[in-house]
C-alpha cells in the first residue's frame, strides 16, 4: 500500500501490540488514541534544521557518569521551594521478589509487602547498559479491580531505573520519573498521547533550577529536540512498525512539542505566570485539573506549537 504522507502510519491487521495500548487505555479510562498524522513538508523542514544545527546534533556527547542517589534524593528541596506538594503512592517493598515479568499472585504475603510511601522513598537502580543515553523507566505493577472499573483499578510502584548520567541531568531525569507517580490516573491526563507532557516539562524546569548558567537546561532540550527527528525518521523507514511502538513514539513527539510550549511559556514569564502555573501542577497532581485543561491554558496543544527550529529552542 503505498502512503500519500511519507509520515503516515500503515497498520498491520491482527498486530498483538494494539491490544496492549487498548489495555492500558481501558485500565486508566484514558480517551480512544490513534496514530498521529504529520504533515510531511512542516516536519521535513523542521527535522532539516535541527539536522542544520551543530549544537542539537553533538548535544549528547560528554554527558558524564558519576551521578549519586543521595543528590538525586536531595532534589526534593527544589519541590518544596516551589511549593509542589507530592502525595504518597503504593508500593510493592523489594523484599518481595515473587513477581516475575508483571505476573504475580496476590497472597498475604503480598499484601503485607505493599506500603504507603513518599515518591522520593522509591528505590533508585541505575541501569548500566543505558549508561551514556538518557533514560528513565518507573517500573510498576497494574493490579485491576474486581469489577473493571478504571477508578477502582490500581497502580503499585516497584523502583525507578535511570541511566547514571552526572548530577544535573540524572536529577532532571529522576524528577522527569516522579512526575509520572503524580500524574498518572484520567483525572490528570485524560490521553495516553499527552502522558509523557508533565514529565518533560518538569524535566526542564529542575534543570533551569539545579544550573543557573542554562548549560543543562539547553542540553536536555536539544537532545529532546534530536529524538523527534530520529523518530520521525523510522517512520520514513518503518511505516508498518508496531502499533505500540508508533503510540510510544507518537507520545513522546507530541509530548515534547507542548512541553516545550509550557516550558517557554513559563521561562519568559514574570513571577505571577510562574506562580500561576506552578499552582496549576499542583492541581493536576491533586487530581483537580488535568494536563489537558493546562494546555489549553496556554495555548500549547500541539497544533499551536510552532514548528520552527528558533521558537522551539531555549529563548535568548
Amino acid at each position: 500500500m503505498k502512503r500519500d504522507n511519507p509520515f503516515d502510519y500503515l497498520e498491520v491487521e491482527g498486530d498483538p501490540t494494539k491490544q496492549n495500548i487498548l489495555e492500558k487505555e481501558k485500565f486508566h479510562g484514558y480517551d480512544p488514541s490513534s496514530p498521529l498524522t504529520f504533515d510531511y513538508s512542516t516536519y521535513e523542514d523542521l527535522c532539516n534544521s535541527i539536522f542544520a544545527d551543530d549544537e542539537i546534533v553533538f548535544s549528547s556527547r560528554s554527558l558524564g557518569h558519576f551521578a549519586s542517589k543521595k543528590q538525586l534524593r536531595n532534589s526534593l528541596s527544589i519541590w518544596e521551594d516551589l511549593k509542589i506538594d507530592l502525595h504518597e503512592i503504593d508500593m510493592l517493598d523489594k523484599s518481595y521478589k515473587n513477581v516475575n515479568n508483571g505476573y504475580f499472585i496476590i497472597t498475604q504475603e503480598f499484601l503485607d509487602a505493599m506500603k504507603l510511601v513518599h515518591p522520593f522513598e522509591l528505590p533508585v537502580l541505575f541501569n548500566k547498559r543505558k549508561n551514556g543515553e538518557i533514560y528513565g523507566q518507573l517500573e510498576n505493577i497494574a493490579i485491576t479491580g474486581p469489577d473493571d472499573d478504571p477508578d477502582d483499578n490500581m497502580v503499585l510502584y516497584t523502583n525507578i531505573e535511570l541511566s547514571r548520567l552526572n548530577n544535573k541531568i540524572t536529577t532532571c531525569l529522576y524528577n522527569h520519573e516522579i512526575t509520572h507517580t503524580q500524574s498518572c490516573s484520567r483525572k490528570s491526563c485524560r490521553s495516553i498521547l499527552d502522558l509523557e507532557t508533565l514529565p518533560i516539562f518538569i524535566e526542564e524546569l529542575f534543570a533551569s533550577k539545579i544550573d543557573a548558567s542554562g548549560d543543562t537546561l539547553e542540553k536536555i532540550r536539544n537532545i529532546r529536540l534530536l529524538e523527534i527527528v530520529r523518530m520521525l525518521d523510522s517512520y520514513l523507514d518503518y511505516p508498518n512498525m508496531a502499533y505500540v511502538c508508533r503510540i510510544e513514539s507518537d507520545t513522546y513527539i507530541k509530548s515534547t512539542f507542548q512541553a516545550i510550549q509550557l516550558f517557554n511559556t513559563y521561562l519568559t514569564g514574570n513571577q505571577n505566570l510562574k506562580k500561576e502555573m506552578e499552582n496549576h501542577i499542583n492541581d493536576i497532581f491533586a487530581e483537580e485539573s488535568s494536563v489537558q485543561d493546562m494546555l489549553n491554558r496556554y495555548n500549547a496543544n500541539m497544533d499551536e506549537v510552532p514548528k520552527c527550529l528558533k521558537k522551539l529552542k531555549i529563548p535568548r
